[in-house]
Formats: C-alpha cells, sequence, structure tokens
C-alpha cells in the first residue's frame, strides 16, 4: 500500500478497469485529493528538497554569507528578501503541508505542532542530507568562514566516518575517490591568513582618537576548488544513488518499528502499549506521517489500539518571532537586562563588572527559557490545558536556573506561565488553542487481521495511513471498504 500507485497501471489492466478508476479508488482509501501515499508524497518533497539544496550549495561564492541559514530561519524567510539562498516559497509551502504536525511519545493520541517543518524534513532526509550539508558548509568554514582550523582531509574523514557509515549501511555508498579529489584540492588552497577588524574607542580627553585591533578569524584562498569538487561528487552520488537511497529510508523506519513491535510481543507474550511502541516507532510516525502513529500501526498491518488522533494547534505561526517577544517580555519582568548607565561604568567598578557578569547570565538563562517554550506550547496542545512545573518536560533546567526570574520557584514559573500566555494573546493565540481549520487526522478503515500472523517487515499490511482534513469536522470512524478494494492491492502469495 506504500507504493501503490507505481502498480495502478498493472492492476488496472489486470481488473479491466481504467487506470483512473483505480486512482480514484486509491484516493478516496487514502481520503486524499490525489491517490499517492503519504509517504509517496514526502518522498517527492524530499527529491526537490535536495534540488534546491543542491542548487544553493553549488552557487555558493567567496563573497557571500556562510550556509548554515539553510537549516536556520531559512524556512520562515523561504522567497522573502534579497537573498537567494532560501528555499523556494512553493517548496517551503509544501514542506508546511507534509510536517506540520509530529509525535509526543508521552501523548501518541495527539498530535503536537512540529515548529520547524524544515529540520523535520532534513531528519526524514537523514544521513545523506547531514552528510553532504556538512561536507558543503565544512569547506566555507576552512576557507572563508573565519575558521581555517575546520578540518580538512584526514580530519574530515574521520569526523563524517558515522555518516559515510550509515550510507553504506543503506547500499547507498560515498565513493571513496571524494576524499582523495578533496585532499588534492585543499593542497592548492592558499596559504592561511589572520583576519583583523579595527574599531574606534570611544575617548574622554578632546582631540585624542583611539582605536582597537582585533583578530576576527583566519581565512585560506581557494573555496571555489572545494566547492566544484564537493558539487562533482554529491550529483554523481545523487544521480546514482538517490532514488534507492529514500526507498531504502522509509523502508529502514518501518522495518525498526516492526520488528520492535514483534519483539516485544516475543518476550513480554504481549504487544506493546501505544506509548511504549510509540518510542519504537517514533522515527517512522514523525518522518513519514506527521507524527501520526496510528498510521504507523495501519501500515505494518496491526489493529491500533489508539483513539482518533486529536489536534488543535497552539504554536504560533512563527515561532522564531514568538520566542524573540517571549525572552524581551521575561527580560522586562525579571530585570535581567542591565541599565545603560551601568554598561558604560563597566571599565570603571571592578564591582560593576561583576554585577555584569550576574545580568549576562541570566539573560543566557532567560534566553534558552524563551527557547523551552516550545516545549510548553507542545504539552498544552497535547494536555489541552497549560502544563504544571511537575508536567514540564524541562522541568530539570527550569530548577536550576529559576532565580534568573524570580528568587521563588513557584512566582518564577507563575512570571514564566504568565509571559507565554501574555505573548500568546499579543500574537492571536491566548490560551494555547485556535479554533481555526488545521488539520487533524481520521483513521483509515481497519483491516481484519490477525496480528499473530503479520510479518514485522513493511508493505505486508493491507491499509496505510490516515490522512489530514480540517479540524474544523469532528473526527469519525468511517465506512470500512468493500473486501474487493483491499483484494485489488492485496500482494498475492
Amino acid at each position: 500500500m506504500v507504493t501503490s500507485t507505481a502498480k495502478a497501471e498493472s492492476v488496472a489492466a489486470e481488473q479491466g478497469v481504467s487506470s483512473e478508476e483505480v486512482q480514484r479508488i486509491l484516493a478516496a482509501y487514502w481520503r486524499q485529493s490525489v491517490p499517492a501515499s503519504p509517504i509517496e508524497l514526502r518522498v517527492r518533497a524530499l527529491q526537490r528538497f535536495w534540488t534546491e539544496v543542491d542548487a544553493i550549495h553549488a552557487r555558493q561564492k567567496s563573497a557571500m554569507k556562510e550556509l548554515c541559514v539553510v537549516l536556520g530561519d531559512g524556512l520562515a524567510a523561504a522567497g522573502r528578501g534579497p537573498r537567494d539562498r532560501h528555499l523556494s516559497t512553493e517548496l517551503a509551502h509544501e514542506l508546511r503541508r507534509l510536517w506540520p504536525t509530529t509525535l509526543n511519545p508521552r501523548f501518541p493520541e495527539h498530535l503536537v505542532t512540529e515548529p520547524n517543518p524544515l529540520t523535520a524534513a532534513a531528519t526524514a532526509f537523514g544521513p545523506a542530507f547531514r552528510f553532504w550539508d556538512y561536507a558543503g558548509t565544512n569547506a566555507w568554514h576552512a576557507t572563508e568562514g573565519g575558521r581555517a582550523y575546520k578540518e580538512l582531509g584526514d580530519q574530515f574523514e574521520t569526523a563524517v566516518r558515522e555518516m559515510t557509515d550509515a550510507l553504506a549501511a543503506l547500499g547507498c555508498p560515498v565513493a571513496d575517490s571524494f576524499f582523495a579529489d578533496l585532499r588534492e584540492a585543499e593542497r592548492n588552497l592558499g596559504p592561511v591568513e589572520v583576519l583583523e577588524a579595527t574599531v574606534p574607542v570611544e575617548s574622554d580627553i578632546p582631540g585624542i582618537s583611539i582605536s582597537m585591533t582585533a583578530t576576527r578569524g583566519e581565512r585560506r584562498a581557494g573555496y571555489e576548488l572545494l566547492r566544484d569538487v564537493i558539487t562533482r561528487h554529491r550529483r554523481a552520488w545523487a544521480e546514482t544513488h538517490l532514488t534507492a537511497y529514500l526507498e531504502a529510508r522509509w523502508k529502514a523506519d518501518l522495518q525498526t518499528a516492526g520488528e520492535a513491535y514483534h519483539r516485544h510481543a516475543a518476550d513480554r507474550g504481549k504487544p506493546p502499549t501505544p506509548k511504549q511502541f510509540a518510542l519504537m516507532a517514533a522515527a517512522a510516525a514523525a518522518n513519514w506521517f506527521a507524527g501520526d502513529l496510528s498510521a504507523v500501526y495501519n501500515v505494518l498491518g496491526l489493529r491500533s489500539p489508539l483513539p482518533p488522533t486529536t489536534y488543535q494547534r497552539g504554536v504560533p505561526d512563527d515561532p522564531a518571532a514568538f520566542t524573540k517577544r517571549l525572552r524581551h517580555v521575561l527580560i522586562a519582568a525579571s530585570g535581567a537586562r542591565p541599565p545603560k548607565e551601568d554598561i558604560l561604568q563597566v571599565s570603571r567598578s571592578a564591582k560593576s563588572y561583576a554585577q555584569l557578569q550576574n545580568w549576562t547570565r541570566a539573560s543566557n538563562s532567560i534566553q534558552t527559557f524563551a527557547q523551552h517554550s516550545l516545549a510548553w506550547l507542545e504539552q498544552t496542545e497535547a494536555l489541552g490545558r497549560p502544563p504544571e512545573l511537575a508536567e514540564f518536560s524541562k522541568r530539570p533546567y527550569f530548577k536550576e536556573h529559576f532565580p534568573a526570574l524570580a528568587p521563588d520557584l513557584d512566582d518564577a514559573w507563575r512570571i514564566y506561565c504568565s509571559a507565554i500566555q501574555q505573548v500568546l494573546k499579543d500574537t492571536g493565540r491566548a490560551g494555547g488553542h485556535t479554533t481555526a481549520p488545521h488539520p487533524t487526522t481520521v483513521p483509515p478503515p481497519q483491516p481484519q487481521t490477525d496480528p499473530a500472523r503479520v510479518q514485522a517487515g513493511p508493505g505486508d499490511g493491507d491499509t496505510g495511513s490516515r490522512a489530514l482534513r480540517e479540524s474544523s469536522r469532528e473526527p469519525s470512524e468511517g465506512p470500512r471498504p468493500r473486501r474487493g478494494i483491499l483484494k485489488l492491492f492485496r500482494r498475492r502469495h
């Protein structure tokens, strides 16, 4: 069922119906407007993702900024602004549509918002993306990025060994000639140059100007030599392996989930609970079904014990802007930012300097609190209410650093929760929920399958994922399909 559209033509010919009719049957089965399975849709998106990231790396030049923005705030800025190294608006929207939610293993019956669909897509792509993206960004830092000490040659090959081993295990190895060609290009790089910056310093003495020179890094000429070697090998690898690699990725995730399920059932004499299975199948659910654990059950031919999955979005549409705004609110509430006049006194008073260090530590803690607010919002989505401190997944960090907000732990927690609620209200998401339509899932027809007879491998089940639909409708069990529909695509033994 995962790759059923590839068989539509042959099935149509065997059954004496048109291929368009078979595709309509598939679309109805998946409860989507298209016949492709959820995995097929994501594989196609990842192929487009690879094409755009490849082009971003290939057109990088010495005068441009570093490439790490591809996986930073690139999705939020896609198609906006003058820089052309971001992903296209069309692809950014596609990634948001396919990876809008994820799985929290503690609450498998609820979907939670995926705050960064771009990172989720890169995670689904797996070691191939990590390796080739790191190769490009490392080449930049080793030459133009101010860090000429970054690993090249033997150091680079050792640093990426885990990734190359993972690619080899999937049957899609990196050619040995890649590292040899990279070493040859490294020998043609220019010598290490020390980069210096001169900045003016204010002086209290009339007529006297003071400037300060500081080292701001190192560079080596010849980045384009490394870039061209990496681009040539990256494209040769993709031409040979990309299609097989992406198939191996989703098969491996489903195989892992299926084997873990049956191993647990054999060892314990009973199937794992939904929370136990959520830990086993977290990668499969998040990478290929937007966090829907029931879809993993179904595509493996297992009866899902979960009720219809629910989802209410509480995370703002722009998480980066939300955390930035929250940081300012928390700083204002705690007094963690020193007044400007105190900063000016740093060079004149050791006591003021110590105070400034305390302010800096508190500000760093508050920055982390702001980032952890996304976990707070995720738990609000799962619980249907704001979490208590005892339930908060980032509780250990909060209990260690709460003095940055208030001397008392309970007071600090109240300040934190109130600040989040206030920023949510300011951004139009008070209470962490919304009544606007958001995707939720609908259970597909459950197969009459005996779990004891189900094999652990992917593709053995008769059903697939649940499709996304609008949350303005109540989730409900759909009618079971006619047995003829299931027989149409059932594997023949």
